[in-house]
């Protein structure tokens, strides 16, 4: 794994933390949305560079697979989580949220059926 593969998802998740500012006192204005352009393409960076990884041997296979199962499952108990306090909490869920669980699901599912017809 490069470096480049390590560093990606930390300034994902600490430019996606920075958002989380209550009082907007990191975020004014133009800083906000300008963090948030380049959240947007390091994210996209990151997932190009994803899909351009290659697998040299049978343990690089098991350890994707064991990673792409737990990004999963920590991805739909997420969304499941946040559809479930919102519910608890205002009586009402965003629809986006629930697009984002059926996308997941979805595409975790196509994925797999691609494969088995191709691979």
């Amino acid at each position: 794994m490069s470096k480049l593969h390590l560093l990606l998802p930390f300034v994902v998740a600490a430019l996606a933390l920075a958002f989380l500012d209550p009082f907007n006192f990191l975020m004014l204005g133009m800083t906000a949305e300008f963090t948030l352009g380049v959240l947007a393409l390091i994210t996209i960076g990151y997932g190009a560079l994803l899909f351009k990884e290659q697998v040299r041997d049978e343990r690089d296979v098991g350890i994707r697979a064991f990673a792409h199962r737990a990004s999963y499952i920590v991805s739909v108990g997420g969304l499941v989580a946040i559809i479930a306090h919102q519910i608890l909490t205002m009586g009402m869920v965003y629809p986006e949220i629930v697009y984002l669980l059926v996308l997941v699901v979805a595409t975790k599912t196509l994925c797999h059926w691609f494969g088995d017809k191709n691979f």
